[in-house]
């Protein structure tokens, strides 16, 4: 899926990622409407960063806000049960996470993302390291740093690598990462998500909607994220070398059973 057909919509929540949900939209030719429930005073040095012709509403809001829009991007400190995302769906409006917004508007560059309880913002940066240094002109944000809105404005990308929350993930409805990378699971924001299995759930949406020709690397060793159902080429990696692709003995990293690198050569 590429591209909005709205005319009008409403953005909920100007923090980062919100301000660049608004700018991403305008440069699209998409009225704008935006809410937060900080006051002026509080979000001054966001506000400078918005279009003029955006519509800002501030502090507490009714359902008037969503007249004529034709849907809802929602920033990720904003969660689904908030009223004016319940009214909203409601009425059947489309809504949307800002990452998802960036993604349909992402073209044809590639994504990679990566979620997981622990360690996700450090393969990130990893990640976009290894790209860097292997010559591609690559972006690195979403959860971490900047917003993928601002990304995909700037543009000119050969690559994305974005971290992905569950926050991010729970309301994607086409986000699809050539490359999606699930680290692993323990209790995290179960007073958003009410439970382990929904957090689960919310965080294997970054499988959700990729096909055969993308790839999921999957932790081997979490139960939770290896009993995961995936149309993607299925990659693993475990600390145990238990069938994994890639996988650590104790003393070398493997790779497809040979030896990719000795432990003395990491500099760690």
């Amino acid at each position: 899926m590429s591209g909005l057909h709205w005319r009008r919509a409403l953005v909920i929540g100007l923090g980062g990622s919100g301000v660049d949900a608004c700018r991403l939209l305008r440069a699209k030719g998409v009225e704008v409407r935006a809410t937060d429930r900080a006051s002026r005073e509080q979000l001054a040095y966001r506000l400078a960063e918005l279009p003029p012709e955006v519509e800002v509403h501030l502090g507490e809001v009714g359902p008037e806000v969503l007249a004529d829009v034709d849907g809802v991007v929602v920033s990720p400190g904003v969660p689904p049960s908030a009223p004016l995302v319940q009214e909203a769906r409601r009425r059947g409006l489309e809504v949307i996470p800002e990452v998802e917004l960036a993604f349909r508007f992402a073209g044809s560059t590639p994504i990679i993302g990566v979620t997981g309880s622990n360690g996700k913002s450090t393969v990130t940066e990893l990640l976009g390291l290894v790209l860097k240094t292997a010559g591609f002109k690559v972006a690195v944000g979403a959860n971490l740093g900047p917003a993928a809105s601002g990304m995909v404005l700037r543009g000119g990308w050969e690559v994305m690598v974005w971290e992905l929350s569950s926050f991010q993930l729970e309301l994607t409805q086409s986000l699809r990462p050539r490359v999606a990378v699930f680290l692993n699971l323990s209790p995290d924001h179960l007073d958003r998500h009410g439970s382990m299995e929904a957090y689960r759930q919310a965080k294997a949406r970054i499988f959700a909607f990729q096909t055969p020709e993308d790839h999921a690397v999957i932790n081997q060793d979490d139960p939770q994220v290896a009993s995961l159902a995936t149309r993607a080429q299925r990659h693993s990696f475990s600390l145990r070398c238990q069938d994994a692709e890639a996988c650590f003995d104790g003393t070398h990293l493997m790779l497809q059973g040979r030896v990719l690198m000795a432990r003395q050569a990491l500099p760690l």
